[in-house]
């Protein structure tokens, strides 16, 4: 993990003063070390924690760039026989930073193509005074900026930019009712009206005539003629890839945790893990109060392979104070208030390991968790493509009469018509209740969704997943994550995204991904294959729970106490952004059990957090 921070000014020469001081900010990213460059025009400054030392201190110099990284990359070897021609002759490897320049030198920013790995980057050319900026292709590392006239100015938080004197703290109040409707809101905006977020696998180029942006890498998707692979060839290649990626992220030289869930995929990285024989040691999260608890499954999973196991207890005790670091380390809203149990799962994690893996980006991989109802349906969707035009003229209407319109929709106007691509959790409705007269335009969500269906020329299910994978996973389940684990100085890797697995299922029909039994979807189902005779049915061939329902049923219970001092807070809120008395009236509803109002009570919950300590910051 590693915090950047780089202010360039085409104008005049960045103050030091004001460089060290957003450096400073980032540092919880990165308390290990500190190092920055600053000449001419440019200051860039990059924070690592002792998980990423190696190499030398960062930034890294040549005589041409400048070169900030924040990630970690798994093909480093490889890519560096690639620049130096594949001789070596022995030596000692550089680490991953010292490659990625070499790269860069070499081949420019066309070397982004080449990276397997998580980063972020940020590059200042001192003969052509350029500064690049650029983001791995799933948005696992993070990188924000503010550009104004001849300035750019970068950090790894987004309201860390707003320590520096040109950068307003106003919210843009339509990426605030984004951030009401999904829970978050899409790169490139963030809730800051003069900060911008660089989008997944973009390359951004600022010199002093402006700015450029470009869409460099994009994750693939098969194309609707792609074929089905066999059973056993596919999940053979399943297999070898999950293996693979395994021991790429897992061979440290030192223990590695793994979050353990008991789910199909935590389960699988520990069949994979020890097949592999690391030294794994597993972390689990159980949250009794919320009447969900699925402690007994992830201790099966562990004594089945033979894996040490930590229970970690996430209760009310400690649970503002705790919340309260997670925003602070998000530099944003939580997009989700499981992100206080990844950070206490992790801070436990830390006393034992440095490095966790853990199966995020597996639902949106193969269509599993709440995608996996909403995929079944596209899947019918699709079999009207397959009809001839005046038999699917006729079905069509046939359905529209029998009440089941939905069927009738083809695959790109079903994912359209019916918003598909996150959850809504303040609709039209609710969001002009709450915020008054503020803009809440009712064509929100379409307009927000619409650019991520573009350019997508596959089956029903890979389309959904693919909104998902631009959407959803990179804004909510991998932000969470890693700022989290930034926070307790723990690296968090993710053997589902090494770049030849995602892109190996993702060139897969969807069709292959989800199969039926007695009419009801059964997700993942290459997953449930590669286990199958490994471990108990039991344990891969179950519903999945999820962190957010049980921590919204808490508010109701025993978390009724912190619901009523936070509610407080949300009355006496001094921003004006929303009206009180439609949140009096649905934290009535909730605690008396007149209504379910968990989801949009912790949206604001978080917001209001997020928002005082953004007035707090100096």
């Amino acid at each position: 993990m590693g915090g950047i921070a780089a202010i360039v000014d085409h104008g005049s020469a960045p103050d030091r003063e004001l460089g060290l001081r957003l450096s400073r900010a980032v540092a919880l990213r990165g308390p290990d070390q500190q190092g920055f460059f600053e000449e001419g025009p440019a200051f860039l400054a990059q924070h690592r924690n002792m998980v990423a030392l190696g190499g030398r201190r960062q930034p890294i110099v040549s005589d041409r760039y400048v070169l900030a990284f924040d990630g970690r990359l798994y093909d480093h070897v490889d890519l560096a026989r690639h620049v130096s021609g594949g001789d070596q002759r022995g030596g000692t490897l550089p680490g991953d930073a010292e490659v990625l320049l070499e790269a860069w030198q070499a081949w420019g920013p066309a070397c982004l193509d080449r990276l397997d790995g998580a980063w972020a980057i940020a590059v200042w050319d001192r003969q052509e005074q350029v500064l690049f900026l650029a983001r791995d292709p799933l948005g696992l590392r993070p990188l924000y900026y503010h550009v104004a006239g001849q300035r750019c100015s970068v950090a790894s938080l987004p309201d860390r930019l707003t320590l520096l004197p040109w950068v307003s703290r106003e919210l843009d109040r339509d990426h605030l009712c984004e951030y009401l409707a999904f829970r978050y809101v899409h790169a490139p905006r963030t809730l800051l009206r003069e900060v911008q977020s660089l989008p997944p696998g973009c390359l951004l180029r600022f010199d002093r005539h402006g700015t450029r942006i470009e869409q460099r890498v994009r994750v693939p998707m098969a194309s609707c003629s792609a074929g089905m692979p066999s059973s056993g060839d596919g999940v053979h290649e399943l297999d070898r890839l999950l293996r693979r990626a395994v021991t790429r992220r897992g061979r440290t030289g030192t223990p590695v945790g793994l979050l353990l869930s008991g789910g199909t995929d935590s389960t699988a990285l520990a069949l994979a893990a020890v097949q592999e024989g690391l030294d794994v040691r597993a972390f689990h999260l159980h949250f009794p109060e919320s009447g969900v608890d699925e402690a007994a499954f992830a201790g099966r999973v562990a004594k089945l392979h033979g894996l040490p196991l930590q229970q970690v207890q996430l209760g009310a005790d400690g649970f503002d104070d705790a919340l309260e670091r997670c925003t602070r380390a998000m530099g944003g809203p939580l997009p989700d208030p499981a992100a206080v149990g990844q950070y206490v799962l992790l801070r436990a994690a830390r006393r034992d390991v440095r490095v966790v893996l853990s199966g995020a980006g597996g639902d949106e991989l193969l269509a599993g968790g709440h995608l996996a109802a909403l995929a079944l349906v596209m899947k019918q969707v699709g079999v009207l493509d397959r009809a001839t035009a005046r038999l699917r003229c006729r079905v069509e209407e046939g359905l529209r009469s029998a009440g089941l319109s939905d069927l009738a929709l083809r695959p790109m106007r079903y994912g359209l018509q019916r918003l598909a691509g996150g959850t809504e959790v303040f609709d039209h409705s609710a969001r002009v209740a709450i915020l008054g007269r503020d803009p809440a335009r009712p064509q929100l969500r379409r307009d927000v969704l619409l650019p991520l269906y573009a350019g997508i020329d596959s089956d029903p299910i890979n389309t959904l997943l693919a909104i998902f994978q631009r959407g959803w996973l990179p804004e909510d389940i991998l932000a969470r994550a890693d700022r989290m684990a930034a926070a307790c100085g723990i690296e968090h890797r993710f053997p589902m995204l090494d770049t030849a697995l995602y892109s190996y299922l993702n060139g897969i029909p969807g069709a292959w991904k989800v199969r039926t039994r007695w009419g009801l979807p059964k997700p993942k189902w290459p997953m449930r294959k590669l286990l199958e005779g490994k471990v108990p049915r039991t344990v891969y061939d179950r519903p999945k729970r999820s962190w957010p329902s049980p921590l919204n049923r808490w508010l109701r219970h025993e978390g009724a106490p912190f619901l009523r001092a936070r509610a407080q807070r949300l009355y006496d809120a001094p921003w004006g952004l929303w009206q009180p008395d439609p949140v009096r009236v649905m934290v009535r509803a909730h605690l008396e059990g007149e209504r379910y109002h968990g989801g949009a009570l912790w949206v604001l919950i978080l917001l209001e957090s997020w928002l005082r300590q953004l007035d707090e910051m100096k």
